[in-house]
């Protein structure tokens, strides 16, 4: 098992005092050691398989940069991929695969079945070390010649095994060029760490309990259960990712490292197609770069051009899980934005007649954004597509009885909503929406650094206090572990 939230809280002061305690020469290797330690903490005999895959890499990428080689590029290109990829698809989508395969054919699965353990973040790593020698390949980057720098860009572990995906240019440099101890870096890593763990300890963890209840129990839930327990995993949702992303960036600032930011507000977009572009940004642009743009883009004809937008909707889901419903969510997300794109005339044509209010309005697309996002999020959050038919079905058929005084406070009352609960979550919510607010021009930690010595270490010590006083008890990992 990786480290908990409060492991990471001892491991991450000791890597810290010998990081910097050593001569600037060697930190890379502290880094890197404890990159691999990080990782071993889990299945120690799965980093061979990061250390094969990047090897691999690291030759291919030196390989094709060789001008005798030029002939041969291609090949290698080809090969690191199959090698890279197949991985990932050995030990993520093989069995997937063939069991739809054998299934569309009406026969006996076609192949044994493998029961491998998915290895942790391999779908992380395996994008980022794929994106390093495709742009060596097309000449944006030169191949890295120290292999130890090479395994530490993909093993860097504050973001090895949830992302952000990081890119070769902006990352290896950082890697190879530390920076001096900065207060101001580190104090600032600090406040995203705690910004994060108090999305994911104290927010995620303590409203997954409500969500896990009805989920693990869909038969005996009414459709307002469900409905609830939808809603409430969207928030889980984001903030269990923005939270290990949050955490990830705070961890690399104290290092003087700059990751990217994973999250723009989602929650603020005006349309579907904004919103993914607000989501999981690292893998937004990565899809963008290396399969919307190689496809055409939007530099096609107008069919051409929505059919990328499906293919690229179709990949996500598929990279989030060896399962038809994430399939069907990203292909129905997809769809989503390809109608977004094909009725933005006719929608900015209506709501320029009904001439609302421009907060009114905003309000009105956040709104319908975010039904949206609930809505589909529940392929996401069941195990199979006659759960997800089951629940759409209930939350329908139960539809009457929403008014019912009776009916909800019975419904409430079995998902363990008291009055406390209810307050309880929803002043976690409503400290979410507070933060994103706050957050519109810059982001809260910079803003809390900014106040006078007091208000800023009466904001720390509270921050504290709630993340001890209210995180949540049990152990529960990050839900984009399994990706």
């Amino acid at each position: 098992m990786l480290f908990n939230s409060f492991q990471f809280l001892i491991f991450f002061p000791i890597v810290f005092l010998i990081y910097f305690a050593v001569p600037m020469r060697f930190r890379k290797y502290v880094m890197l050691a404890a990159s691999l330690y990080f990782y071993m903490a889990w299945k120690p005999a799965y980093i061979l398989l990061i250390i094969m895959t990047s090897l691999v890499a690291y030759f291919s990428a030196l390989i094709m940069e060789k001008p005798q080689a030029a002939k041969y590029k291609k090949t290698v290109l080809i090969f690191a991929l199959i090698i890279n990829i197949g991985t990932l698809f050995l030990f993520k989508y093989f069995n997937f695969f063939n069991v739809t395969l054998s299934s569309v054919l009406g026969v006996k699965q076609l192949l044994p079945h493998f029961n491998l353990l998915l290895p942790i973040g391999i779908s992380f790593y395996t994008f980022q070390t794929v994106s390093y020698f495709i742009d060596v390949y097309r000449g944006k980057f030169k191949a890295e010649k120290n292999y130890p720098y090479f395994l530490l860009y993909v093993t860097f572990f504050p973001q090895l095994v949830a992302g952000p995906i990081e890119r070769a240019d902006r990352l290896l440099p950082q890697l190879k060029n530390p920076k001096p101890f900065s207060y101001d870096s580190a104090a600032e890593g600090v406040r995203y760490m705690v910004l994060g763990m108090f999305k994911k300890i104290v927010i995620a963890d303590n409203l997954a309990v409500c969500v896990d209840m009805v989920y693990g129990n869909l038969e005996g839930s009414n459709g307002l259960q469900l409905a609830i327990a939808a809603v409430i995993f969207t928030v889980q949702l984001y903030c269990d990712f923005a939270g290990y992303s949050d955490i990830a960036v705070g961890a690399a600032r104290v290092f003087g490292v700059e990751l990217m930011q994973n999250f723009h507000r989602p929650f603020f977009s005006k349309s579907m197609n904004e919103f993914w572009q607000r989501w999981h940004y690292s893998l937004a642009i990565w899809l963008r770069d290396y399969i919307y743009f190689p496809l055409g883009g939007s530099r096609c004809s107008a069919v051409r051009h929505l059919f990328n937008l499906l293919v690229v909707f179709f990949f996500s889901g598929l990279w989030h899980g060896a399962s038809i419903t994430y399939v069907l969510w990203g292909v129905l997300n997809g769809i989503i934005v390809v109608i977004e794109v094909l009725m933005r005339k006719p929608t900015d044509s209506a709501y320029k007649k009904l001439s609302l209010p421009r907060t009114l309005e905003k309000l009105i697309k956040i709104g319908y954004v975010y039904i949206i996002f609930v809505c589909t999020c529940i392929f996401v959050r069941a195990d199979t597509l006659a759960d997800v038919g089951y629940i759409y079905k209930t939350i329908w058929a139960d539809k009457a009885s929403y008014f019912n005084l009776a009916f909800v406070r019975e419904s409430l009352a079995a998902m363990n909503l008291n009055t406390f609960n209810i307050v309880f979550y929803s002043l976690l919510i409503f400290s979410l929406f507070l933060i994103g607010l706050l957050s519109r021009k810059e982001p809260i930690t910079r803003i809390v650094a900014r106040q006078k010595t007091p208000i800023r270490w009466t904001i720390y010590i509270l921050a504290v206090l709630v993340l001890f006083i209210f995180r949540y008890s049990g152990v529960a990992n990050f839900i984009y572990f399994q990706f």
